[in-house]
């Protein structure tokens, strides 16, 4: 990902643009999350790599004053951060029962040559859904810990739980579709909004 600074900077003299660059990887240990980035988990339900590509749609549209596009990033974003909280809930409550055990020091299941995929993302709505892919991963392997030491979880909770909590968030941009309209013509009430 590549961002242009607004101003200039000046090296001897010469007035050159500053560019900023990061290279930005995700850590994947699991299948499951592997799939979900890539969206192979299921046929017809959406990875982090077609919901960073619709995103990056609705964002162009945004910046040419959609104001649907505008009204669907906010549903998006809405999405995202109640999934990425209700994961969380999913994540603590399974960190609870793990360190309930007494006598035991117990660590996760790991893969010792994880996935490290590279992330090249247009929108911070991206990077949001990326956390939930790892928030997906990590969960995965509290489920995959449990279960090896012989452990249910107290609530019933399983990773197709947890898919279905972050496809509903995944499909909001799929909604979204392009009008041509803009604030303006909403304002004149012009041809394009009929």
């Amino acid at each position: 990902m590549e961002m242009t600074p607004s101003t200039s900077a000046e090296t001897k003299g010469n007035t050159s643009k500053a560019y900023l660059t990061a290279e930005h990887q995700l850590e994947l240990h699991t299948n499951t999350a592997q799939a979900l980035f890539t969206g192979h988990w299921r046929v017809g339900n959406m990875g982090l790599v077609q919901y960073a590509k619709l995103m990056s749609q609705l964002w162009k549209a945004y910046k040419e004053d959609d104001p649907y596009a505008e009204w669907y990033l906010l549903k998006a974003y809405e999405a995202l951060e109640q999934t990425k909280d209700k994961i969380k809930d999913y994540e603590k409550n399974l960190q609870q029962q793990l360190d309930n055990l007494r006598g035991f020091k117990i660590s996760l299941f790991s893969n010792p040559a994880p996935l490290l995929q590279p992330l090249r993302l247009a929108t911070p709505f991206a990077f949001i859904a990326a956390m939930l892919v790892e928030q997906v991963d990590y969960v995965t392997r509290q489920l995959y810990t449990l279960n090896r030491i012989g452990l249910i979880p107290k609530e019933k909770l399983n990773i197709s739980t947890v898919m279905i909590d972050v496809q509903a968030a995944f499909a909001i941009p799929r909604k979204w579709q392009h009008t041509n309209v803009t604030r303006q013509d909403i304002k004149e009430n012009n041809q394009t909004c009929l």
